[in-house]
């Protein structure tokens, strides 16, 4: 059961025989052939076991497999976590080209004024979205005449019939950003090798937190930069060809051992021009998956288009497991410095922001129905409305796209 949304009601009778339904009355019982009679209660298990020919207890079920092997001891010993603090190279902190004006690589990458004044100003200074009025009558982005973001051409989908949505405030104790990410091991197999992954206490990384995971000096915790930019020079047949460069790259050091691949765009100035971030992270994702590679590694987004909670649930969607969108923390940083009166330090904005940003996450995975973020990283819950084919399957695979595009 799913937090009391699955209804089962069950009949235990005389003569060894369980019936089991989403109703009372799905077959007529009568009450003293009735040996007992329950429900599936809410994060329970229900299980008859044929070869023991009993009905195995929820307790019995649960302490059987917490006590198979010593889990607690094998994720001491194995678990990393990371750390808050690092010392950066200021080459890593700020961009790698020169461009050194913020308002220049603000336009660079699509923010507007709307975006710092209506969105990323209240996420950073009052820890939640903006409210607004019901209702979006702005053109959708493949009819809009001014140039739309990609992130503007995709629609989440939401719960309908069978997939009841979750409401993220009050049932919030089901609800995690948290999750693993690194190699994962054999399903089938239970080893200690299993809990040698990175724990992500959220997906939205600081800078900080980011570098450490890029720079991880556990054994083995090899990681790799693809640039996600391309020369001016190469023109609109750039973006393509660096995007194919990007996926064979990243073929190329997973088999050599690389367990995090850093999709980074920093490089963006006068001569590159970046790669949307959801696009580098689809395309890749899909590679790895059709080459039977993607549970080798993490993969990690540096970005600078990324600022708004429709943003980064796409990203994860499509398979990005951490992100550091460098420009929106460099936004709220100048947002601060420029208060009159500073009621936040630039760290306390930008864990507002953070904050903000995760309960927007969960507030999309809620729609669905879906509690935490490992059910919802790489599900492509979306629809593209106004994306071409050819994009959609080499950077989209499997993503519904009726009417084509762009």
């Amino acid at each position: 059961d799913r937090n009391g949304l699955r209804p089962g009601r069950f009949y235990i009778t005389k003569d060894d025989r369980v019936v089991l339904g989403s109703e009372v009355g799905v077959l007529d019982i009568s009450p003293k052939d009735v040996l007992a009679k329950g429900r599936l209660q809410p994060g329970k298990m229900f299980l008859i076991d044929f070869e023991k020919q009993q009905i195995i207890e929820d307790d019995k079920i649960k302490n059987e497999m917490a006590t198979a092997h010593p889990y607690a001891e094998w994720l001491r010993e194995n678990k990393i976590t990371l750390g808050t603090k690092a010392s950066i190279p200021n080459q890593s902190r700020h961009s790698r080209a020169p461009i050194y004006d913020l308002m220049q690589r603000l336009r660079c990458f699509g923010y507007t004024r709307e975006t710092l004044e209506m969105l990323v100003g209240p996420m950073a200074i009052q820890g939640a979205e903006a409210l607004g009025s019901m209702g979006n009558d702005a053109a959708l982005a493949c009819l809009s005449t001014t140039p739309r973001s990609i992130f503007d051409y995709f629609h989440q989908l939401f719960a309908q019939v069978t997939n009841p949505p979750i409401d993220p405030i009050r049932e919030s104790i089901v609800m995690t950003l948290a999750c693993p990410v690194g190699p994962e091991g054999n399903l089938l197999d239970r080893s200690p090798g299993h809990a040698n992954r990175v724990f992500l206490e959220q997906p939205l990384l600081t800078t900080e937190e980011f570098f450490n995971l890029t720079h991880l000096k556990q054994p083995g915790w090899k990681s790799h930069e693809l640039d996600a930019t391309f020369s001016v020079t190469e023109g609109a047949r750039g973006l393509e060809a660096s995007i194919n460069r990007m996926c064979e790259a990243a073929e190329t050091a997973v088999r050599e051992g690389t367990k995090v691949l850093v999709i980074s765009d920093r490089r963006t100035g006068t001569e590159h021009i970046p790669v949307p971030s959801v696009m580098a992270a689809g395309a890749i994702h899909q590679y790895l998956v059709k080459k039977m590679l993607r549970s080798q590694c993490a993969i990690a987004v540096e970005c600078g288009d990324a600022r708004e909670v429709h943003h980064f649930c796409l990203l994860t969607g499509f398979g990005a497991d951490a992100i550091c969108p460098y420009m929106a923390f460099e936004t709220v940083q100048h947002l601060i410095k420029k208060q009159t009166k500073k009621a936040l330090t630039v760290d306390q904005a930008i864990e507002s922001y953070r904050k903000s940003v995760n309960a927007g996450m969960l507030k999309v995975f809620a729609k669905m129905g879906i509690s935490t973020l490992a059910s919802y990283k790489g599900a492509q819950i979306f629809e593209a409305l106004g994306v071409g084919r050819n994009v959609i399957e080499k950077c989209f695979t499997g993503c519904a796209s009726r009417i084509g595009g762009v």
